[in-house]
């Protein structure tokens, strides 16, 4: 199932909660192994459909599907410092989120503000930074202002 919208991914969730339906949220399958066999279940793939960044001022507001390497290539559009590290990460926002990813000595928890949640049963939750067991919506995060020049020489994107 590839959802468009918030509403959809919360329809699928509760659903799956409700009739009893393993559910695996994937976001580009970056780093995934899968059995010959398949899946049991709801595979709810958010990277097709749910990604997007909204700038506002030296925030970024980003869909969990969205790739790291569009989040870190949009802070750089912006002149906004601090999400260097990831710009060579695969994988999703809302992955980088879950397992805290990290590179060169930076990690998502260094530049998040606030994630907003769903829980398995399809209840949105804005949570401040810190642990986040839940399944990633979107988050906020929040640089510094930079340039173009200082940004590529901290690290070579």
């Amino acid at each position: 199932v590839a959802p468009e919208n918030m509403e959809e991914i919360k329809a699928v969730s509760r659903f799956a909660k409700e009739e009893g339906i393993p559910l695996f949220v994937l976001g580009n399958g970056s780093n995934l192994l899968v059995a010959d066999d398949g899946m049991d279940g709801i595979v709810l793939q958010i990277y097709k459909n749910y990604s997007g960044i909204e700038v506002r001022g030296n925030e970024l507001i980003v869909k969990a599907g969205t790739l790291l390497s569009s989040t870190s290539r949009a802070a750089l559009n912006e002149e906004l410092t601090g999400f260097e590290f990831a710009g060579g990460i695969p994988g999703t926002f809302g992955g980088a989120v879950v397992m805290n990813a990290g590179a060169y000595g930076g990690e998502m928890v260094q530049v998040l503000k606030e994630v907003t949640v769903l829980t398995k049963e399809g209840e949105s939750h804005a949570r401040q930074n810190g642990g986040m067991p839940f399944l990633n919506h979107g988050c906020g995060c929040r640089l510094r202002n930079g340039t173009v020049d200082t940004i590529k020489r901290h690290k070579s994107m």
